[in-house]
């Protein structure tokens, strides 16, 4: 089943998910060799899988030294790099939004009841600006232009990067959070 479901992942990733039929998830299925009937519901389980895939990296980036901004920072920037190197399956997130009230409610359920309270934020509060920060993330990773502060083509991608690292961090509540970020 793992094999069935990464094929899919895959073709979803070369499709886009609008794109993906019954014929691909037939070969898809058949190509793995483990007995699957491909249906609708299997594309599902493959999106879930991809979900399930990228929470390592989110629980490992949430545990990481630092201060809490800087882990925040860390993983937008992942989430930003993880849309521009994974365009489709990331559009099929956001398409579903599943994707992004899961990955808010991980964040935020991951962090320390008393890192939140020194910071003055709630978790509640939190995971609705995370919910925004994570959307603008994958978005800005599929569009950079579009969310850049910093449109001149010739400067360097790692600045126009750091420029939309600082504006998603904006949309987190708590006034530690957003230090430095001029709105």
């Amino acid at each position: 089943m793992q094999k069935t479901l990464h094929t899919l992942i895959n073709c979803i990733e070369e499709h886009g998910i609008a794109a993906v039929s019954l014929r691909h998830i037939a070969e898809a299925c058949d190509g793995a060799g483990e007995g699957v009937t491909p249906d609708r519901a299997l594309l599902a389980r493959a999106m879930q899988a991809s979900i399930d895939n990228s929470l390592p990296d989110v629980r490992e980036i949430l545990r990481g030294p630092g201060l809490l901004e800087e882990r925040l920072e860390t993983l937008l920037s992942f989430l930003v790099h993880g849309a521009e190197r994974h365009p489709n399956l990331s559009r099929a997130h956001l398409r579903t939004g599943r994707y992004v009230f899961l990955l808010s409610e991980e964040i935020a359920s991951g962090l320390d009841d008393n890192e939140l309270a020194a910071e003055g934020l709630c978790r509640h509060e939190l995971q609705e600006g995370l919910a925004l920060a994570v959307s603008a993330a994958i978005f800005a990773g599929l569009n950079p232009a579009a969310l850049s502060p910093l449109r001149v083509p010739t400067v360097p991608r790692s600045l126009r990067t750091n420029g939309t690292i600082r504006a998603l961090m904006a949309l987190l509540p708590a006034p530690a959070l957003r230090s430095g970020v001029v709105i």
